[in-house]
């Protein structure tokens, strides 16, 4: 069997990997890339590097250095953006396997890009790890379970550092300044009046808000939300704009808030989310 490419996007995308790898769906011989389309930080470069030690990537290919590299199935989640699709068009591959990434190839109203059409249709199936949500489109999927605890051993320096926390609330941030071109400083009015200050923030990647400077405590952020839903079974958890997160443990301690705007796109895409992932108004909070 020929190399396999992952593309790692975040630490949810890692864990995803790995639960693949654990069921021998993937080549042993798999590279690893860093979608700098996404994010670029530090600590997503360490993880890489010490998965390479680890031998559970064979080498770190960059994203900029594709062009003419033979791959058999290139791993890459659904959420992909048209300049990555670009690099990893310049590559040669069999196959493309879209991980699932929050409700993208499952929203009927998504507005696919000509690159992305043809992303998805030299994809061979599509590994979905979350049976509830409605399908839209005609990709061949497989479900997979995920594997919370796989990622465990790779970030066991941050969950030490924070497993013995007592929390009782914590705000899943998210980047909608940026993604519905809403104003920031808004924002952060609405959360400071709304949110004290003795709630903990799991800041998003792309989040750019210094939440520390607004008087709140943050957790690391690479460790991803799976994690610390987990961890933090007990806690309150807030949510900036609702997530697939969600869906991974029954829980009626969630809350997604909802900023109140003239934004149209905002709302129809907060409402088209809300829909898709089946929550409920009672977990909905105005602000």
């Amino acid at each position: 069997m020929g190399d396999d490419l992952f593309v790692y996007r975040n630490m949810f995308s890692l864990m995803q990997y790995l639960t693949i790898r654990k069921q021998q769906l993937c080549s042993d011989n798999t590279a690893v890339t860093l979608d700098t389309t996404y994010a670029d930080h530090k600590e997503d470069r360490d993880i890489i590097e010490k998965c390479c030690r680890l031998g559970i990537f064979t080498k770190y290919i960059n994203i900029t250095d594709l062009d003419g590299v033979q791959f058999v199935n290139i791993w890459v989640s659904s959420d992909v953006k048209d300049e990555l699709i670009q690099c990893i068009f310049k590559s040669k591959f069999d196959r493309c396997m879209l991980l699932q990434e929050g409700v993208s190839l499952f929203d009927q109203n998504t507005q696919y890009s000509a690159l992305n059409k043809i992303l998805i249709k030299k994809s061979s199936k599509q590994f979905v790890t979350v049976n509830s949500l409605p399908t839209n489109n005609d990709v061949p999927k497989q479900k997979i379970d995920i594997d919370v605890m796989s990622i465990v051993p790779i970030i066991s320096d941050n969950v030490e550092k924070i497993k013995d926390i007592e929390i009782e609330r914590v705000l899943f941030t998210s980047p909608i300044g940026e993604a519905f071109d809403l104003n920031n400083a808004e924002l952060e009015n609405k959360i400071t009046k709304n949110i004290p200050k003795s709630v903990w923030v799991k800041r998003h990647p792309r989040d750019h808000i210094d939440w520390k400077k607004l008087g709140y405590k943050e957790l690391p952020q690479i460790v991803c939300s799976e994690i610390y839903v987990m961890l933090f079974s007990d806690a309150e958890k807030i949510f900036m704009y609702p997530s697939s997160t969600q869906l991974t443990r029954e829980d009626d301690r969630f809350v997604n808030l909802k900023f109140s705007t003239d934004n149209t796109n905002y709302n129809k895409q907060f409402n088209n989310c809300i829909e898709v992932l089946g929550i409920k108004d009672s977990h909905i909070e105005m602000i």
